[in-house]
């Protein structure tokens, strides 16, 4: 059986009161990391908290720490960024002690505002392969940030493929490239290089989560749009179904005669629509590099991004190819 994450736009009405089997939470150095938790407007029987092993001395990390400690009696489990053993057995662990009703749909929430790509990617693939004997749907909640810098610039980790996003392996075929481009100038220039895809297509969210962050990202970007970008799409920051569709679009001409690469480095919701793509078309593959954890101050906008993903037992389109 061929699953399929089926996602879709939802609103707070959708969330508010709602009783969840499941919260995934990360303890990070952003402020918004507590923003959501700490509305309080949904009920919780289980809460999974992740911490980040290179954020313990960080003074907002020590902050939000003390928040979860005080109003959810829990620390968080400390993982390296790239310890995908300690994520997939501290989701088997918390998934484990979730009680199943048959005949009831298992409700999980996720805050991923202050997530790496890599253990949202890890969550949504456990929630696609584990069969849970009921129906899931799991909740995506995103609080839309304002960086008050850009960070510190860090060296590029070794580009990885993001779990559940490995594509088909194919042979003479072209290569299509799609970036999701963020305020990160050199990420996407390294990553071509290596790629090297025959096609490459750029895609920038506007609007963004402030006025100005389209420009910005514009203007960042510029010298990879002018030598590399073939073309560049454009979706709402908070429309992560929207985005999911526009990115389908844009790959969907090729995907019988080439691989598609999608490269996320712009903002989560884009990353979360980029892995859903790869999860349901095995023709696509989603990679990533990261600059880990730069320190940025972050602070919540008070707006919210919410998706729901259901899994599917086959696609709800048609596959004429």
């Amino acid at each position: 059986m061929s699953i399929y994450l089926d996602v879709t736009d939802i609103s707070f009405e959708d969330v508010e009161g709602a009783n969840y089997d499941l919260a995934i939470f990360a303890c990070g150095y952003e402020e918004r990391s507590v923003f959501f938790p700490g509305m309080q407007s949904s009920k919780f029987k289980k809460v999974l908290l992740l911490g980040f092993a290179e954020s313990l001395n960080n003074d907002i990390f020590l902050l939000n720490k003390e928040f979860y400690r005080l109003n959810y009696s829990l620390a968080p489990i400390i993982l390296e960024y790239n310890d995908l053993n300690q994520i997939f057995s501290s989701l088997l662990d918390a998934f484990s002690g979730v009680e199943i009703i048959e005949g009831m749909p298992l409700r999980v929430v996720v805050d991923y505002s202050s997530m790496p790509r890599l253990w949202y990617s890890e969550i949504l693939n456990f929630v696609k392969c584990y069969d849970f004997g009921v129906p899931v749907i799991c909740d995506f909640v995103y609080s839309v940030g304002e960086h008050s810098s850009m960070g510190v610039l860090s060296q590029l980790s070794e580009p990885i493929v993001l779990p559940g996003c490995e594509a088909v392996s194919a042979y003479n075929r072209e290569t299509v490239g799609i970036f999701s481009l963020g305020f990160g100038e050199g990420g996407p220039i390294c990553l071509h290089h290596k790629i090297e895809p025959d096609r490459t297509f750029s895609l920038v969210a506007r609007p963004g989560a402030l006025d100005d962050y389209t420009e910005k990202t514009l203007s960042i970007n510029k010298f990879f749009l002018e030598n590399f970008s073939n073309g560049t799409v454009f979706s709402p920051l908070t429309s992560v179904q929207q985005c999911y569709d526009t990115i389908r679009e844009v790959f969907y001409p090729y995907i019988n005669s080439a691989v598609i690469v999608i490269v996320p480095f712009g903002p989560k919701p884009h990353a979360l629509a980029s892995i859903v793509a790869a999860m349901n078309y095995p023709e696509v593959t989603c990679l990533y590099s990261s600059l880990g954890s730069t320190g940025c101050p972050v602070k919540p906008t008070t707006e919210l991004v919410l998706s729901r993903i259901k899994k599917l037992d086959s696609s709800p389109y048609m596959n004429f190819s």
